[in-house]
């Protein structure tokens, strides 16, 4: 009776446990679905600035614009570090964690100062782990990313980075590419990458296009400048790139932190219900034994009093 008892409690604990992994997949599904929304529209328009950036930058002198411009004197960098509040995501966070210390190690070792602006109590608790202690910490957003707080995030390293503070600035975050692949990266945000800079080498075309199909494509973008000062129109779409590219980056670590915990939500569900059915089977077995043994002792009492 003790044992039937017991696999009764475990079942019991089973399926409360189901239910509550459920809400939190119903939970994570619902969130996921919206932040989705936001990164699919992002995504476009982020690389529509950065092709339109790359296209002002053909028509004036780069070397005039701060955040293109390189500083190998300064030996000291910030690593913008992006992890969650919660864990129950699988391995969202040791993975993103590990990359971090891993950068942060090798940065170091290549005698690099680091200033570590690190997102989410999962970031601070992994980072001091492993003895590496935070040049500034902030909850990571939950459910709807700040525009607001981003850019004065991005405003502030702009200005240490242009100030000669800082000599590079880099975000470590999961990158969403698809609703089943994302991806901790290490991606450089100043000085501003993924631009073309005039007077750059080209690259050879590739084989079967001619150079001239290269440049019609290149240049098929035409553009009016009003006022006709192509430096005052990069120096206020710079700011406004570097911007949206960090933005970008927190939308992308919030879906894929919703995804992850979704799918281990979902892994936890399916594995609660097999072992409430092996609990049930448990029971049915010690039960129908139980009876078998309460037959057996009537049928040999019959017998006895014959």
């Amino acid at each position: 009776m003790a044992k039937i008892r017991e696999i009764l409690r475990r079942r019991k604990t089973a399926r409360n446990i189901r239910k509550i992994t459920r809400t939190m997949e119903m939970i994570a599904t619902s969130r996921y679905r919206r932040v989705h929304g936001q990164v699919a529209g992002l995504h476009p328009y982020a690389e529509a600035l950065t092709a339109m950036v790359g296209h002002v930058c053909r028509r004036v002198r780069v070397s005039t614009q701060p955040l293109l411009q390189s500083h190998p004197q300064v030996k000291r960098d910030a690593l913008v570090v992006i992890a969650a509040n919660r864990g129950m995501c699988g391995g969202y966070n040791t993975s993103l964690v590990r990359l971090a210390v891993r950068r942060i190690r090798e940065q170091r070792a290549a005698g690099r100062e680091l200033d570590i602006y690190a997102f989410g109590t999962r970031t601070l608790a992994g980072l001091r782990q492993a003895g590496i202690e935070p040049f500034w910490q902030h909850l990571q957003f939950e459910g709807r990313v700040v525009f607001d707080e981003v850019a004065r995030l991005s405003q502030t390293l702009m200005e240490r980075f242009i100030a000669g503070e800082l000599g590079a600035v880099e975000l470590i975050y999961t990158r969403f590419e698809t609703s089943t692949r994302q991806s901790p990266v290490v991606e450089p945000l100043l000085p501003l990458a993924g631009v073309e800079p005039a007077g750059r080498k080209k690259a050879e075309p590739p084989a079967g296009k001619t150079e001239t199909a290269e440049k019609s494509k290149a240049y098929q973008a035409q553009y009016l400048f009003m006022p006709k000062d192509p430096h005052r129109v990069l120096r206020a779409l710079l700011p406004r790139a570097v911007v949206v590219r960090a933005y970008r980056s927190f939308l992308d670590a919030l879906a894929s932190e919703y995804l992850a915990r979704m799918t281990a939500m979902r892994t936890a569900t399916e594995n609660a219900e097999d072992m409430a059915h092996q609990l049930t089977q448990q029971y049915n077995r010690a039960r129908q034994g139980g009876i078998t043994r309460e037959l057996a002792e009537i049928v040999g009492g019959a017998e006895a009093l014959k």
